[in-house]
């Protein structure tokens, strides 16, 4: 199925103890989301970036993060 972007809504949620970093983390995902046709996200967690966030899109939740650090397309 096709999905056609004609807007691309992101919001943020995060819980209690997400720290700035993981959240400039998480913006730095967000902008890529935002360029790629796709959505699928390969995370893999560094050492000491702990918390829960999750990203939503027009379309829905997209992925929820236990642990944030790296990503790949």
């Amino acid at each position: 199925m096709e999905i056609k972007k004609k807007s691309f809504n992101i919001a943020v949620f995060a819980a209690d103890g997400i720290s700035s970093e993981i959240m400039r983390e998480a913006l730095k995902v967000l902008r890529l989301i935002a360029e790629k046709p796709i959505l699928i996200l390969h995370l893999r967690a560094l050492q000491g970036l702990r918390g829960k966030l999750e990203l939503y899109t027009n379309l829905g939740p997209v992925v929820v993060f236990e642990e944030l650090s790296e990503y790949f397309f």
